[in-house]
């Protein structure tokens, strides 16, 4: 929310997305043929620090496509939210994978 009280009318306009994160990615994604009609979404907070994440696998990128924001402001050289987030996806994905025999013993992880 903006407001300008400085004239004798004051000025106040609100921008948001209704549905918060999860409707951002669905307006990203919305060209993209997704693998899984609905969108991923965690928040929690920990030591006063919350953390709002959603995410969506697109069938037809041949990149990945990743944002990141601190304090409402993009992070576009990443940092390590980023990291942390890409290595624990990897992570999970892997034991997963390897729980329900994808991933073969000797077979490499994902990477």
């Amino acid at each position: 929310t903006f407001s300008d009280y400085r004239p004798e009318e004051p000025h106040i306009e609100t921008y948001c997305y209704e549905g918060g994160i999860k409707e951002y990615v669905a307006y990203m994604c919305r060209e993209k043929e997704t693998l899984h009609k609905d969108i991923i979404y965690v928040s929690g907070e920990k030591n006063g620090i919350n953390i709002e994440v959603a995410f969506q696998w697109c069938i037809d990128a041949y990149s990945d496509n990743i944002l990141g924001f601190a304090n409402n402001i993009r992070t576009i050289d990443g940092g390590t939210h980023l990291e942390g987030l890409k290595a624990v996806l990897t992570r999970t994905l892997n034991n997963v994978a390897r729980k329900r025999n994808k991933i073969k013993e000797n077979e490499p992880n994902l990477a």
